[in-house]
């Protein structure tokens, strides 16, 4: 058997697994994993900014308060 059957059978498998009613819930399944990953996109990004904005903050401030005060003071 040639490798282009072999492609075709796999393609024709693949197309029946997908597009006939048997294969409904995989095609279902695959649009519900790729909203619920776009929904949580818009959701976990904006926590992730305020997040990432305390980190910078906090670190802004130890900087200030620890390291420039204890360790490097000026004279």
């Amino acid at each position: 058997m040639s490798i282009r059957k072999l492609s075709i059978i796999v393609y024709m498998k693949f197309y029946e697994k997908v597009y006939n009613r048997k294969g409904e819930f995989g095609v279902g399944s695959i649009l519900s994993i790729a909203v619920a990953l776009i929904v949580s996109a818009f959701v976990l990004v904006p926590g992730m900014r305020t997040f990432a904005d305390g980190i910078i903050k906090g670190m802004t401030s130890w900087w200030t308060d620890t390291i420039r005060s204890n360790i490097f003071p000026t004279t």
